[in-house]
């Protein structure tokens, strides 16, 4: 009898610590999926830099992919160099990290160039083409794409981006890629370069 109610004055305990180990483990996972400040868009850019070891770099510019996902461009004049992620907010409130490309060269040789990448979330396929410009004449560049789709992309700090979310198709196996291409304006609409993924960028002459 004295034992069964030993039993019954430590259940409410043991349900406590139960909780509380729950509660640590839930804040643990949080915690590593989202990052310490998820709130911040800054702070998870931050820490994605910090965890591919490259110094900090800031925010250039954010465009919808579509589908609750976000392209962002960084860049980092210090050491010549510009990064792109993936982002999105779930629950409209907190950020999260979906991956990217980090440590691509801002070449100070290259006019122009189109550069391009790809994830997949879901049953969508993320595409991006990004670049750098130093050609001054430049005022915006167009992306058109496999399928006839037409993105103006303006410059922000010489560089530009582009993102779209595509179907998944599993009938075809061909890349929108190789079918896309980039047109570059001047303030009067006359086209100054043009580039493909074969042709991709555009060189100084010495």
């Amino acid at each position: 009898m004295m034992d069964i109610k030993y039993r019954m004055k430590l259940m409410p305990i043991g349900h406590f610590l139960r909780w509380l180990a729950i509660l640590a483990l839930v804040l643990f996972l949080f915690r590593a999926h989202y990052g310490s400040k998820p709130w911040s868009l800054e702070s998870v850019v931050h820490q994605a830099q910090s965890s591919m070891e490259m110094p900090s770099a800031s925010i250039a510019s954010i465009m919808d992919s579509g589908r609750g996902i976000q392209s962002v461009i960084l860049l980092d004049r210090e050491h010549s160099m510009f990064h792109h992620m993936f982002v999105a907010r779930p629950f409209g409130m907190l950020w999260e990290n979906r991956g990217g490309t980090f440590g691509m060269s801002l070449d100070p040789d290259v006019l122009i160039d189109f550069k391009w990448g790809m994830s997949t979330f879901g049953t969508y396929r993320h595409y991006y083409y990004i670049g750098q410009v130093k050609d001054s004449r430049v005022a915006h560049v167009k992306v058109i794409w496999h399928d006839g789709y037409e993105q103006n992309a303006y410059l922000t700090d010489g560089v530009y981006q582009v993102a779209r979310a595509i179907k998944r198709s599993y009938d075809d196996g061909q890349s929108p890629v190789l079918k896309t291409h980039m047109i570059a304006y001047d303030k009067k609409e006359t086209k100054l370069y043009e580039l493909t993924p074969e042709q991709r960028e555009v060189k100084k002459t010495k």
